[in-house]
């Protein structure tokens, strides 16, 4: 098969998967969409480098506070994300993990707080009950309910679903943001370690 641009190595999106078809050839090279990212200067303007990319993605990190099983996973779904300049599809799949991570990290607070087992059967139902026990910030509660609803969406997909660059860091400082405070509260004025 050929590609959009008729090269047959894939390096351009490939006109029936949407996407940069991988091959031997180019799996190491820059994503033709992620070359497509620019950065804009007083003088020029240029593609971002792949190393440009994993920076702004590697900015962020979350608090020493927050356990570490839930911190392995969140380096996984932030893995994905850099590699997202080689393979642009992993854009949404870092994303799409970082939901996971969220309601995992809601469920193991859920879980140390003494949810009921019906609680840590869905997402959205330890999104209700963190809420109502001052688990979750007031401010934050919708941003979890998104998040609770993001997760469902993209557990049941129907198509590949494609973020841009900028969908996906604003998810993973969401995330930051959402996991750092669910494990730096004190509900109740009551000090949990949350390790």
């Amino acid at each position: 098969m050929t590609d959009r641009k008729g090269s047959s190595s894939g390096e351009a999106m490939h006109e029936a998967l949407g996407f940069k078809k991988l091959a031997r050839e180019n799996w190491r090279s820059l994503d033709p969409i992620s070359a497509m990212t620019v950065i804009v200067g007083r003088q020029s303007v240029r593609p971002m480098t792949a190393d440009e990319v994993a920076e702004l993605i590697l900015r962020r990190d979350l608090s020493p506070k927050v356990p570490h099983r839930i911190r392995q996973l969140f380096e996984v779904a932030r893995g994905s994300l850099c590699y997202g300049a080689f393979f642009y599809p992993l854009y949404a799949l870092g994303a799409e993990q970082l939901y996971r991570v969220l309601e995992a990290a809601l469920r193991t607070k859920c879980e140390e707080a003494g949810a009921p087992a019906s609680v840590l059967k869905s997402f959205r139902n330890a999104n209700e009950w963190g809420a109502k026990q001052g688990l979750i910030a007031e401010e934050h509660v919708n941003q979890w309910r998104v998040m609770a609803h993001l997760r469902n969406e993209a557990s049941h997909p129907t198509q590949q679903t494609i973020h841009n660059q900028a969908m996906s860091l604003d998810i993973l400082d969401i995330t930051v943001d959402l996991l750092d405070a669910l494990f730096d509260m004190f509900p109740n004025g009551d000090q949990q370690s949350g390790v």
